[in-house]
């Protein structure tokens, strides 16, 4: 959760309400996306997977480019543009101990 949605001096200037799911959402990436879908805001399709294999049988289904996102955290957190398998391998390599992913293709623009 957004711990400066309850600051006196900060909430008024959140983007959302304290009290709304959203402010829930917005820190776990696929509930984000879930939430959008729900409010039919446009968002890349995406693959979740909660196992190296599974990321790279999505990655296989995406395509490469592709964005790799580790579902917690908000800011850029745990954002990585793949180009390529290696890098794939690399950002797995770097990070084993993240369990769940959401994977979506890379939009330039």
């Amino acid at each position: 959760m957004l711990p400066e949605r309850f600051d006196p001096v900060l909430s008024p200037y959140m983007p959302f309400p304290a009290d709304a799911d959203l402010s829930h959402d917005v820190l776990n990436k696929l509930d984000f996306q879930h939430w959008c879908e729900r409010h039919a805001i446009p968002a890349p399709k995406s693959g979740t997977a909660r196992s190296r294999e599974t990321v790279r049988k999505e990655a296989e289904n995406i395509g490469y480019p592709l964005m790799l996102k580790g579902v917690t955290g908000a800011g850029g957190r745990a954002v990585f543009p793949i180009k390529q398998l290696s890098d794939l391998e690399s950002v797995l390599e770097k990070h084993p101990e993240d369990s769940e992913w959401l994977l979506q293709p890379y939009i330039t623009g």
